[in-house]
């Protein structure tokens, strides 16, 4: 059973590899079911039921924020809530550095 999950593991990791190279190469020029815009400047990835939520920063970049596993039909709020604060904790540490 482990090897199954392992390989799950594996297929699902290369799927989220495979979804921010296209990010990198299109940018959010992409259909829905790969990238979505969601509030404000915040996105996602769509790798199957994964979700990997990101933002454009000063207009030469792509932050990946944090992931997780959506199990229901809504993005929970607390997740794009998790998203706007890591957003904003990487914008403060970026202008603190100039």
């Amino acid at each position: 059973m482990k090897s199954k999950s392992s390989k799950d593991a594996r297929i699902q990791y290369n799927q989220i590899l495979f979804y921010i190279d296209l990010l990198a190469k299109n940018g959010t020029n992409l259909p829905v079911n790969i990238t979505k815009h969601l509030e404000e400047d915040i996105w996602e990835l769509r790798p199957g039921n994964n979700r990997v939520f990101y933002f454009y920063y000063d207009e030469s970049q792509y932050v990946l924020l944090h992931h997780f596993r959506k199990k229901s039909q809504k993005t929970p709020n607390r997740e794009i809530a998790r998203a706007k604060a890591e957003r904003d904790d990487y914008i403060r540490q970026k202008e603190a550095e100039q």
